[in-house]
């Protein structure tokens, strides 16, 4: 419909009621008092009472035909009662005379033959009633403004609704088809696409309800389409994490879609098919928008990866089992390389000694890289042993430095600890106390893996390690003048088996397990590590922890030892290097840490 048509038609509506309501309110002060009802009568109340029932039961049926004539209908209720209230009141020159200008304008919005119609009637009856016999001169010319009055007001309407825009929120015969072929287009296209897609896929409104659903999603949930279609989500894919806690309430991943308005990827996601079978999927959610940016629903698409995480632990298992199994062969030649080459237990000719140098270097490197493969299964695995508790790490970092001072200088390079806050020389610096809670030995372990590296690719110059922190954490840096690292790598250092492909590295070697198991110990202890460089220029590796206040640090300990001693076992920390509480250290300590 016509947005003008419907508000004329309220109009014409109220125009109705106020008849009726004039006409109450003028006969309850009537039976007060003294007074008057304007010509308002009872056959005005009937008129707008049958105009009431028009327009409540019998309006909509005449506009799906035509809203013109809908409008017209109650044009002409309007009309009529007006029409009683001014031969009632005196004709033309009663009150209500600028309502029956209305009509006219209101009239002249239909059509141009309805505006016609009023004004030839009103100046018909205006020239027959100044006709009459004995009507006096005065009249006639009255009647003749009137006439002019309406014929006027009829004009301007016509000029004034030709220039309104008469927009429908109803569409045309020929826009109603070509809008559904339009959605039928759509709706084609949107399952071509659902069909077309190898993976699962299905779309839910705000409520949940599955609105598509293509033939991968039946196959990987064990649902038929025409089941599935209409049903709340959780009912098809009732979603578990790797622990199987279930993703419901605040945990529901389209929830939070929706309410983020951002779309999430997960691969760590299982659910129980329709047959009762456990299912590992790859899942992502989007949110969709309408034009309004507004949220309308949700698209997800996932897929069976049950074969994949099977493979991958299967591969996990066998790496973990060939690692321990190789890792005691590789230590006894280890050792017995280290004896050939101690000249005090053999002796030998100087090529025999090269050999042996470098047959012991390969089987260090075959050492650490069963090491690197034991550690990362059991990482992942959270079959570990780690040991955390509160140390002091700068400690353990000056200790590490130290350990590695003799495999720089063997490259010709020189290796410095500096502690940004110290004080002193850098010979005689007093370190301010770091205090973290993690296991020492794993923080040692990716320390020194860092400063390998920074050694391994620097070919002269010097490693630079730092130690830093405010009140919140404590960071850690190891700074090289190496061949730095493309910026297009910098994203995937810190993947597993990554490494930087150029001939330089390739020259080095490498087996890209060490920056990865670094990033997963860092971030075990709810810790960061990044890194900045620039190719050509160095590199800058850094790992941070949050940091314990030197009293925080000494409650967990006591706490721990309370443990250790009620349960009857000795307490941990038997590998971790704690600083001494020397008075001048617990100053250092106090005025650094403490808030």
């Amino acid at each position: 419909m016509h947005t003008l048509y419907r508000h004329l038609q309220y109009a014409l509506l109220g125009g109705s009621a106020a008849i009726v309501l004039l006409y109450v309110v003028l006969l309850y002060g009537q039976l007060l008092g003294p007074g008057e009802l304007l010509g308002t009568s009872p056959l005005n109340l009937f008129i707008a009472g049958v105009h009431g029932v028009y327009f409540l039961l019998i309006r909509r049926l005449v506009s799906q035909s035509s809203d013109i004539a809908a409008t017209f209908i109650d044009l002409l209720f309007f009309s009529i009662n007006m029409a009683v209230l001014l031969l009632a009141t005196g004709g033309f020159s009663s009150p209500y005379f600028v309502f029956w200008l209305a009509i006219v304008l209101f009239a002249a919005a239909l059509n141009r033959y309805i505006v016609a119609g009023y004004v030839l009637v009103t100046v018909v009856y205006l020239g027959i009633a100044s006709l009459r016999a004995n009507a006096p001169a005065d009249f006639a010319i009255d009647n003749a403004i009137y006439a002019a009055a309406i014929t006027v007001t009829g004009v301007m309407g016509l000029w004034l609704w030709r220039n309104h825009p008469q927009e429908s929120n109803e569409p045309q015969p020929s826009q109603s088809n070509e809008l559904e072929e339009k959605l039928e287009i759509e709706q084609l296209k949107s399952d071509i696409l659902l069909k077309s897609i190898g993976d699962g896929a299905l779309v839910t409104d705000l409520s949940g309800a599955i609105q598509l659903f293509n033939q991968p999603a039946a196959d990987i949930t064990g649902w038929a389409e025409d089941e599935a279609t209409g049903i709340h989500y959780t009912q098809v894919l009732p979603l578990e994490d790797e622990e199987g806690n279930e993703l419901t309430g605040n945990n529901d991943l389209f929830h939070y879609v929706i309410r983020s308005k951002q779309g999430i990827r997960r691969k760590d996601i299982t659910m129980l098919n329709r047959q009762q079978t456990r299912v590992h999927l790859s899942l992502t959610i989007a949110p969709i928008f309408a034009s309004t940016d507004s949220v309308t629903g949700t698209v997800a698409v996932f897929s069976d990866i049950s074969q994949e995480k099977k493979a991958a632990r299967e591969r996990d298992e066998f790496i973990s089992t060939a690692s321990h199994e190789m890792r005691t062969p590789v230590a006894a030649i280890e050792g017995f390389l280290s004896l050939a080459l101690n000249q005090q237990v053999s002796t030998g000719d100087e090529n025999a000694q090269k050999y042996i140098q470098k047959a012991y270097e390969s089987t260090q490197h075959l050492g650490k890289l069963f090491k690197d493969l034991l550690s990362i299964t059991r990482l992942e695995d959270n079959t570990l042993d780690e040991q955390p508790e509160p140390f002091e790490l700068g400690k353990v970092i000056k200790a590490a430095v130290d350990e590695l001072q003799f495999k720089a200088e063997q490259k010709g390079l020189e290796l410095k600890l500096k502690s940004h806050g110290g004080i002193g020389t850098d010979q005689n610096e007093v370190m301010p106390l770091f205090y973290v809670n993690a296991d020492s030995e794993r923080i040692r372990e990716v320390f020194i893996n860092l400063v390998d590296n920074a050694i391994k690719f620097t070919p002269e110059g010097e490693v630079n390690a730092s130690i830093s922190g405010d009140d919140k954490q404590v960071t850690v840096g190891v700074h090289d003048q190496g061949i730095g690292i493309p910026e297009d790598e910098i994203e995937h250092l810190f993947q597993k088996f990554y490494r930087v492909d150029n001939g330089k590295t390739r020259e080095i070697g490498g087996t890209g397990l060490g920056l990865y198991l670094c990033r997963t110990i860092i971030e075990m202890y709810n810790g960061r590590i990044w890194v900045e460089s620039e190719e050509g220029a160095g590199s800058s590796f850094y790992f941070s922890l949050p940091r314990l206040t030197y009293s925080r640090a000494q409650e967990l300990r006591a706490k721990m030892e309370s443990q250790s001693a009620g349960s009857g076992q000795p307490a941990q920390g038997g590998r971790s290097q704690q600083g001494q509480n020397t008075s001048s250290g617990t100053a250092v300590a106090t005025s650094t840490t403490d808030p």
